[in-house]
């Protein structure tokens, strides 16, 4: 008598798995395309926070004004800002939302700013001039000032604020009408 050879997985067996595997596939695809979304806002929030405090450490360091100024779409570091003819003069470089995907500037669904303020039409404020920039002056201290960005659902936002002292926190709207 001949041992029968049992190796391997039958054609039935590969299909089954492969079957199952698709199912769940099919299952898991929504909720990562509700995700990324998410995820690229959490992304442009935390980038723009970051810039922000460097420019914050970069006013201190070099003992010049630095600036975030805000435009539609983009955002643009400046490394030495001219605060009386409120000019950049320096290095600059600029970020646009579009390179985070489905990032805007925006309030999500939230019907009051942060801390109880109102929310600007357009979704930036700062205590300067024209309300669209953000400098710091070469001892850290800043014009005070928000700014809200919103995922392409308007069902989550950030307002990265930013106090007079320099300071720069972060909220996030995730529904209701509170920003932690």
């Amino acid at each position: 008598m001949h041992a029968k050879n049992n190796r391997g997985f039958t054609l039935v067996e590969v299909i089954t798995v492969l079957c199952v595997a698709g199912i769940l596939a099919a299952m898991a695809t929504p909720f990562f395309s509700k995700i990324r979304p998410n995820a690229r806002l959490r992304a442009a929030a935390m980038d723009l926070h970051s810039n922000m405090q460097k420019m914050r450490i970069q006013a201190i360091r070099t003992r010049k004004s630095t600036a975030v100024i805000f435009e539609d779409g983009k955002y643009t570091t400046c490394f030495d800002y001219d605060e009386s003819s409120k000019t950049c003069t320096g290095n600059e470089k600029e970020t646009l939302f579009e390179d985070y995907g489905s990032v805007t500037y925006g309030k999500g669904g939230a019907t009051g700013g942060v801390d109880g303020e109102s929310i600007p039409s357009a979704f930036k404020s700062f205590s300067d001039y024209d309300g669209t920039s953000l400098v710091f002056d070469k001892t850290g201290l800043c014009n005070c000032g928000s700014v809200y960005l919103e995922n392409k659902y308007q069902d989550n936002a950030f307002a990265i604020t930013a106090l007079s002292s320099g300071i720069v926190r972060n909220f996030q709207w995730r529904g209701g009408s509170e920003w932690n």
